[in-house]
């Protein structure tokens, strides 16, 4: 496989991947500042998870407040995804797509048409795979030195 310049991918992505065709943005959700977590840690967030997260309604509000939590324990994040796969007759799976300028969540869902219309050795996951073969890495220590 070889690499592709920027400007192709984007204009690959652009030609098959199209919004309200085959991709689909079915929910959004804005928690209110004063909702927002504040302060935390990895070991309250793991806390959270294993308990309270659990009995959220439902999965675009459980992100948020992840990603919510995330901040509050001092992650500078800026945007976070989340992707599934899905046993729904009409999509491929689901995307929750969480931005802090916005202060909102997406539920993005993929038709199963996608899967036909981007092959795999033309997809970001194959690229990132061939990228991290050749002893590039993409991994990133998030911990403060010392």
């Amino acid at each position: 496989m070889t690499e592709r310049p920027a400007s192709e991918h984007s204009r690959f992505r652009a030609t098959r991947i199209v919004e309200g065709k085959n991709v689909f943005t079915t929910n959004a959700y804005e928690r209110p500042p004063s909702a927002r977590p504040r302060g935390g840690s990895g070991e309250a967030i793991g806390q959270w998870l294993i308990g309270p997260a659990r009995r959220i309604a439902t999965p675009i509000e459980a992100f948020d407040e992840y990603a919510w939590r995330l901040v509050a324990a001092g992650l500078p994040l800026i945007r976070t995804t989340l992707h599934c796969g899905t046993l729904h007759p009409q999509f491929l799976g689901s995307a929750y797509v969480w931005r802090r300028a916005s202060a909102r969540t997406e539920e993005i869902r993929i038709l199963h048409e996608v899967a036909d219309q981007v092959p795999y050795a033309e997809s970001p996951v194959a690229h990132v795979r061939f990228v991290n073969t050749r002893g590039h890495s993409l991994i990133k220590v998030l911990a403060a030195p010392g």
